[in-house]
């Protein structure tokens, strides 16, 4: 597996998140990504389980 890490800012309360997500070869879902702040839903990107947030500001 691989891990990587992005930075995404949220629409709705507009704080910086980092996602975690880990990558598969074999096997990545269009998973939903949500706010560490808010909890609303900011993207969607494809991972190999549910991608974890945090808010760094």
């Amino acid at each position: 597996m691989i891990e990587k890490t992005y930075e995404v800012i949220c629409p709705v309360c507009h704080k910086k998140n980092k996602v975690f997500v880990r990558l598969n070869e074999n096997f990545n879902n269009r998973e939903e990504v949500f706010c560490d702040y808010c909890g609303e839903k900011m993207t969607e990107m494809p991972a190999a389980e549910p991608p974890k947030t945090k808010c760094v500001e």
